[in-house]
């Protein structure tokens, strides 16, 4: 089984990538998914419930996460961020490991907003990142998420830079344009990688996609 890791800042297009590989027929696992049904485990809630008790809700019999209120509290607060991520990074990991152990494919994708964030870059065989130019970026947040200038440069400056994530990446794909070339240049890729897979003592993964 080959795993790979798929990354990318906001308005770049990680997405749209995910969903193309969907549509080809690879496994994708969503990080962001699953972020979702960890906050529904007991012992992730409860350390929420110690560290944050805010965004911890009471509805009948059930304890809840309020995500958006979750998300307010340490948007503006690194420390407070970083206390979340050690929370919820290391049961994220564990429930990727599980599906990833429990796939019968030949190829496994991870889609993971986070993925360097979260020190799990070495789980996967390779890494591809997606991004674009930051003028692009910046339109496309505006845009997409209805925020002036300040607040969508506020989320794009709160992850790590674009080309960090690049030059950390064994594979990168410009999405400066249209959907079409993003899926043609997704398409190559995994074309290629599909061959290298049947070759034995290949060298292909010497050399990163531009």
């Amino acid at each position: 089984m080959l795993v790979l890791g798929l990354t990318g800042n906001i308005g770049c297009g990680k997405s749209t990538a995910s969903s193309r590989l969907k549509e080809l027929g690879i496994n994708v696992i969503d990080a962001d998914l699953l972020t979702r049904e960890l906050y529904k485990h007991f012992d992730v809630i409860e350390e929420l419930r110690r560290a944050f008790p805010d965004a911890i809700r009471i509805v009948g019999n059930q304890t809840i996460v309020d995500r958006k209120s979750l998300g307010n509290l340490v948007f503006n607060d690194s420390r407070k961020l970083k206390q979340l991520n050690l929370i919820t990074h290391k049961k994220i990991n564990e429930l990727i490991d599980n599906r990833i152990k429990t796939s019968c494919s030949d190829i496994v994708v991870v889609d993971a907003a986070l993925l360097f964030e979260s020190g799990m870059q070495d789980k996967f065989d390779k890494v591809i990142t997606v991004y674009c130019d930051e003028r692009i970026q910046l339109e496309r947040v505006m845009q997409r998420d209805n925020l002036s200038y300040e607040d969508a440069k506020k989320r794009i400056d709160s992850q790590l830079p674009q080309d960090v994530k690049v030059s950390k990446s064994d594979f990168s794909i410009n999405n400066s344009g249209k959907i079409e070339v993003l899926n043609k240049s997704i398409e190559k890729l995994m074309e290629q990688i599909k061959i290298w897979k049947l070759e034995i003592g290949g060298n292909w993964f010497e050399e990163k996609e531009g």
